[in-house]
């Protein structure tokens, strides 16, 4: 099943492909934090009815990068960082339950998932940026099907 923590590893997965040894919070932090580093957020997880059954998840995401305090071309490494995301994130890749092996084990497969609604901005020197992963979601109730339509035509 696709959880909001899955998401979220699979965005970290992509910022680490990226960036040595990066430092990524994913929940919040009480106290210091270690600079430079990246923040990983669900803003918000929309729900959508689509016909038989079928359901839009769209989770809209917020990663923050802060950078180091003393760093002097701040604007400049952010907006770096940001164009950098914008590409970085386009795709991520979520593991999928498929089934169970022959020892009884889960089997996943991992499906790429497009972000959608892409911007970042740069407030107080820490950039934001936000991204929209959406995803349709199957259930096995998908309500009554229409068997068949007796039509009767007569002429006047």
């Amino acid at each position: 099943m696709i959880t909001s923590e899955s998401v979220k590893s699979a965005i970290a997965a992509q910022i680490i492909s990226e960036y040595t040894d990066p430092t990524i919070y994913k929940e919040k932090i009480m106290g210091s934090i270690s600079k430079p580093c990246f923040f990983i957020m669900l803003n918000d997880i929309k729900q959508t009815k689509k016909m038989n059954g079928r359901y839009e998840w769209a989770y809209h995401m917020n990663v923050r990068y802060h950078s180091t305090e003393t760093d002097l071309t701040t604007y400049e490494n952010l907006t770096s960082v940001g164009t950098t995301l914008m590409q970085l994130l386009q795709y991520i890749e979520l593991p999928v339950f498929i089934g169970i092996d022959e020892e009884g084990d889960p089997v996943e497969n991992d499906i790429p998932v497009r972000g959608t609604q892409i911007n970042f901005r740069i407030t107080d020197s820490v950039l934001l940026f936000f991204v929209t992963y959406r995803i349709t979601i199957v259930t096995n109730n998908s309500g009554p099907v229409m068997e068949g339509l007796e039509f009767n035509y007569t002429e006047d």
